[in-house]
């Protein structure tokens, strides 16, 4: 079968105009991809065991009470962040609540750390314990004790504020921690 001239050439146009469009979506994706703001993993890593943590301020959940971490120097703090979209931390509520409960006479403070809004903090927790022991505090605060957005994480902090360890609620140090407060209590 012979192609007619008028089939050449439109069957050649097509092609053509193929490659073309082909060309420029290619152009035209590479742009936009370096216009893309692509980050490679930059978060900083967590703070390291005997960092001593600067004097921060908080504002208690409840009472919007300004508190700094120098203001219980007699006082080892757990801080612990949880996220109200989390759903592992909905399941270590409970196990906070009964951690709260024993540590009132043991020089140890638990605060829950949150950025969140008042409502959504107030839903996720729906326990008056759990709330007295919420602090509000900046986002650049936030940032700086748990620079990974881990939840639910926690920093263990001696009387001087220096970080004793870190890390996701249930692991060994957590655990250790909880297996400590069921001796003294």
């Amino acid at each position: 079968m012979i192609l007619n001239d008028s089939i050449l050439i439109f069957v050649l146009g097509f092609l053509t105009l193929s490659v073309a469009l082909n060309f420029w979506l290619t152009f035209w994706l590479i742009r936009t991809m370096k216009r893309l703001p692509i980050s490679t993993n930059t978060t900083s890593p967590p703070l390291p065991a005997g960092t001593v943590v600067s004097d921060i301020t908080l504002d208690r959940f409840t009472d919007k009470e300004s508190v700094t971490l120098s203001a219980y120097p007699n006082h080892a703090k757990v801080l612990v962040f949880l996220g109200s979209k989390c759903p592992k931390c909905k399941t270590k509520l409970p196990e906070l609540r009964a951690s709260l409960d024993k540590t009132d006479n043991l020089g140890l403070l638990i605060w829950i750390l949150s950025v969140e809004k008042k409502r959504q903090i107030k839903n996720f927790l729906r326990d008056e314990v759990l709330l007295g022991a919420t602090m509000r505090t900046t986002q650049a605060t936030y940032d700086y004790l748990n620079p990974q957005a881990a939840f639910p994480y926690y920093l263990f902090l001696d009387t001087e504020n220096r970080v004793q360890a870190e890390g996701m609620i249930g692991d060994e140090n957590w655990l250790n921690f909880l297996e400590q407060l069921e001796q003294e209590g």
